[in-house]
């Protein structure tokens, strides 16, 4: 299981040109966050449960390239 840190790292290196702003807890669901950044000229906000986003897959990853790339 990584950390949020080790997460973070995880997705800005899968996705090329996405930066990393801020993270946060959802402040509805103790059990969820959002991973703010920048993709291109788009500010995102990826939403998940934490313990998904500690535990990084291939699912988790075609999960953000969709709210990443999906609307382009």
């Amino acid at each position: 299981m990584l950390n949020i840190d080790q997460a973070i790292a995880v997705i800005c290196k899968e996705f090329e040109g996405f930066t990393f702003v801020s993270y946060d807890k959802d402040e509805h669901d103790a059990d969820r966050c959002v991973v703010r950044g920048t993709y291109g000229d788009r500010k995102i906000a990826l939403d998940f449960p934490i313990l998904r986003l500690r535990t990084v897959d291939a699912a988790l990853l075609k999960n953000i390239r969709k709210q990443l790339i999906g609307n382009e």
